[in-house]
């Protein structure tokens, strides 16, 4: 009797407080993570003890098992906790230089600056690059090509177009290029900020959809939304895991997320500032992820995204490319439940 008893009022308080974690509306602390887990054990333990039980038990002791390994060697990874502009020379030397060569550009007050990661992307740049608006909503629009050390010309191609171009001496990862640029665009004091991809699957005609929000003060980050918006991508696999990824993020963060692979995003110089970003490839899970733990007012807008201009992408297979993309949701999760 007393066992039925105990078993209802285990199953009772761990639903309650599984549908009260999942019910928020904020980040996923470590704490809660913690309750979560053992609420689930809660409820699984107070479950009839039948075979079919039995069995779930065992299945979900081997993951936690394996979610507490996975915890203890993130834990004692600190050379990723390191922020890239502590600790490399070169990159705060890119940096620097890029800053002195464009001195003069970077003088006009209202400006708007774009970061195009870009690595072997010789036949896509020019298009891309020309195809830029000379101005919108009365700011003048500057490029800046982050070149991840691409042995196909792509920085002289871009510089011939007319955009400024930082270039790393070796290939390092999209997240990398990406710091290089956010780094020039806050030592330059650039007031908004909008990243695209240098394949030309970003198009400028929904460059207002991206501004008009921190333009108009209502938001600090913009994501672009293909699921709000339009794809003409064909891979029905890799649709189906950013599904899951959009799922999985929306849960850790509080919010909902509808394209977290999206990197067309647009931000305002004072949320750049407030971000503490490391991921050197995976980027666009990490930055959603500490926007959220720094509670910064993010939203979506409707994009399209086309298929490359031309050429092949960079970021390997769909099984390569979900492991390492689930790899740095948990790494970013981890790193800012910390704190």
């Amino acid at each position: 009797m007393y066992k039925e008893i105990l078993q209802l009022v285990s199953f009772t308080l761990g639903m309650v407080f599984i549908i009260a974690i999942l019910k928020r509306e904020t980040f996923l602390t470590k704490p809660r993570a913690f309750l979560l887990v053992a609420s689930l054990l809660m409820v699984i333990f107070s479950l009839p003890d039948v075979y079919l039980f039995s069995s779930i038990k065992y299945i979900l002791a081997a993951g936690v098992a394996f979610l507490a390994i996975i915890s203890l060697i993130l834990m004692f990874q600190p050379g990723k906790q390191r922020y890239l502009f502590n600790s490399d020379q070169i990159a705060r030397n890119l940096v620097d230089n890029a800053l002195n060569q464009y001195e003069s550009r970077l003088r006009v007050k209202n400006k708007i600056l774009v970061v195009i990661p870009a690595y072997n992307e010789a036949e896509n740049i020019e298009a891309v690059i020309k195809s830029a608006p000379k101005s919108v909503f009365k700011h003048r629009v500057e490029l800046v090509i982050v070149d991840d050390g691409s042995n196909d010309g792509t920085s002289d191609i871009a510089n011939a177009a007319g955009a400024m171009v930082i270039k790393s001496p070796i290939n390092r990862g999209g997240g990398y290029a990406l710091q290089l640029g956010f780094q020039f665009c806050k030592l330059a004091k650039m007031p908004f900020i909008v990243t695209m991809d240098a394949d030309g699957q970003h198009e400028f005609s929904d460059f207002k959809n991206i501004l008009q929000p921190l333009i108009e003060k209502d938001f600090d980050i913009v994501i672009g939304s293909r699921t709000l918006g339009s794809t003409e991508m064909k891979d029905q696999a890799r649709s189906f895991g950013i599904s899951i990824f959009n799922h999985i993020i929306s849960f850790l963060t509080g919010s909902r997320t509808t394209d977290c692979s999206n990197s067309y995003r647009g931000f305002t110089l004072e949320a750049l500032t407030k971000l503490n970003l490391f991921e050197l490839r995976h980027h666009t899970a990490e930055l959603l992820i500490e926007a959220a733990r720094k509670k910064v007012k993010v939203c979506e807008v409707p994009v399209h995204i086309k298929e490359r201009n031309s050429g092949t992408s960079k970021k390997g297979s769909n099984l390569v490319y979900g492991l390492r993309f689930a790899l740095s949701i948990l790494t970013s999760w981890w790193r800012a439940a910390k704190h």
